[in-house]
């Protein structure tokens, strides 16, 4: 059941449909990798960035960039117009910035490399030099003749784009912050007249560099801990930055202007409203965003409810709505005036009895609650059994089996809901189970990175199989108990003959573990969840 939940989540959620269902559209079989015939689902938003005219917004997910076109969404609320999906099955894309035409796009790939788009079609421009020490941030130069890159060999870099050529001798930048023993420059930003480029790693300071001659100007100090972050004013008037604390300092002096606090953490984003009236911040850890007059500092409102951290945060063009988002895939959209939620959703694992009486919920630190699907009324609770993970009836109803933190399998009496066996075995946590169509077969899975069979009459191991290279997440049997699936913090999805249990195939091309699988009701077609938020169809046969 938890895997069905899931899949339904992931057809509601995304942007830029603002929590309604998409229809599926054409994006379903852009770019799939060898063996699958669709995907469900766009990936875990982590960035979204807006086109300078608002005419395009790319949204930065863990399987590519997707690139929709904002003005027929605007027209027509009802649809949206996917451009392309971009630098998919290439490694994870970790930055994004449009050139200030809005015609280009940039994206830097988790290896280091840098790739051009046209945002009319989508197709590739080109990839400047490769750099070997990897691109941890880029930026266009408010007249887009530039591009900066910060290096992870503590160098400011910078391209001509016209001819896609370095451009000038490297700047140094910060060298006191160590990633893999080296020092680096971990993000850049240019002043909006593009004078100024700001430069920031991890020793508590921001440096200036002059355009022109490429000297450094001035290093600002004050900040106890590591900046984060940074934001210029719309009038350039201002430099904002996030540290344990919120600084503003004056780009005509480089005096700094006021400090905010009350930040319980690191602030990792900070962002001006298009007005310059509002400046939004969100912490690390305490998954909040607070609104703040830019000019006073008083708090207008704090934005609470996200449970997972916060990754990141941007406004619309018109300046009336927040867009935060967490890895979890969810985005949450706020009125910046007032401080409203929009919208969110929420979801629970639960499994119901064949028969539909009965709804079996489990928690982690919770026993297995059993309610009557009538009354609503809770009817039970299983004791003894400790950090349980899944549940799952068995084809009948006669039997509950579920799997838990204790590396146990147990097996329950559902007319007497007394526990009739301890499956014993795993080495570690028991993550998953599932029974066969005939009910004589249990399979488990754990993160042992094993998957185990039991015989359900007597409870004794039918087998054990290995393969998978991390821990087995998920399992399924097709509706005809022949093949037997399972997913893997590897990515992968096995197959395994259920007569013989060797395996028959490997389907790759998640790039995150795999949460679920599923087999479709004729068992033609096999469904795999990832937590790289997306959902991949395969045809079994072949």
């Amino acid at each position: 059941m938890k895997t069905a939940t899931t899949l339904l989540m992931l057809l509601v959620l995304f942007l830029p449909s603002w929590g309604k269902q998409l229809s599926v559209q054409e994006y379903t079989q852009w770019n799939l990798p060898d063996g699958a015939v669709a995907r469900l689902g766009k990936g875990s938003v982590q960035k979204i960035l807006y086109s300078p005219d608002g005419s395009r917004v790319a949204i930065r997910s863990t399987i590519g960039i997707w690139l929709y076109d904002t003005t027929t969404y605007r027209v027509e609320r009802d649809r949206n117009e996917e451009i392309a999906l971009l630098a998919t099955h290439i490694g994870r894309t970790t930055r994004v910035a449009f050139s200030p035409d809005g015609k280009t796009l940039v994206g830097v790939i988790s290896h280091g490399t840098v790739r051009l788009w046209d945002t009319e079609s989508g197709e590739l421009k080109g990839t400047p030099t490769l750099i070997k020490k990897g691109v941890y941030d880029v930026m266009f130069s408010p007249d887009g003749k530039m591009l900066a890159g910060a290096i992870g060999d503590a160098t400011v870099r910078l391209w001509d784009t016209e001819a896609w050529e370095p451009k000038t001798p490297t700047a140094r930048g910060q060298e006191s912050w160590i990633i893999a023993y080296r020092p680096v420059v971990l993000r850049v930003s240019f002043s909006p007249d593009g004078t100024t480029l700001v430069s920031w790693g991890g020793d508590n300071t921001l440096r200036l560099w002059d355009t022109e001659t490429w000297e450094q100007k001035r290093t600002l100090t004050g900040h106890t801990t590591p900046v984060y972050s940074t934001s210029f004013s719309p009038d350039g008037t201002t430099l904002v930055s996030g540290a344990g604390t919120v600084r503003l300092w004056d780009t005509e002096t480089w005096e700094q202007k006021r400090t905010f606090t009350g930040y319980t953490d690191g602030v990792f984003t900070i962002a001006f409203r298009p007005d310059g009236k509002v400046l939004a911040a969100r912490s690390w850890w305490d998954s909040t965003v607070r609104l703040s007059d830019a000019m006073t500092g008083e708090l207008k409102a704090t934005l609470t409810g996200h449970t997972k951290r916060i990754k990141h945060l941007t406004f619309s063009s018109d300046a009336k709505l927040l867009a935060s988002g967490t890895g979890d895939g969810l985005v949450w959209l706020w009125d910046t005036e007032t401080g409203e939620l929009k919208g969110t959703f929420k979801g629970y694992s639960v499994a119901f009895s064949p028969d539909g009486t009965t709804l079996a919920g489990m928690s982690v630190h919770r026993p297995v609650r059993l309610w009557d699907i009538e009354t609503g009324e809770l009817k039970g609770k299983l004791s003894g059994h400790t950090k349980v993970r899944s549940v799952v009836f068995s084809p009948d109803g006669k039997l509950l089996a579920s799997g838990g933190g204790d590396k146990t399998v147990r097996l329950w009496d559902t007319g007497t809901w007394e526990q009739k066996q301890v499956l014993t075995g795993h080495t570690r946590r028991v993550i998953s189970v599932a029974f066969s169509p005939d009910g004589k077969t249990l399979a488990s899975v754990s993160s042992d990175d094993t998957v185990r069979l039991w015989d359900t009459d007597t409870g004794e191991p039918k087998g054990t199989r290995t393969g998978h290279l991390g821990i087995v997440t998920s399992v399924a049997f097709s509706p005809d108990g022949k093949t037997l699936a399972s997913g893997s913090n590897d990515a992968k999805v096995w197959l395994w003959d259920a007569v013989t249990w060797e395996p028959k195939r490997t389907f790759t091309g998640h790039m995150e573990r795999v949460n679920g699988v599923k087999f479709s009701p004729d068992g033609s077609t096999l469904a795999s969840e990832s937590s790289d938020g997306t959902v991949l169809l395969w045809k079994v046969a072949d």
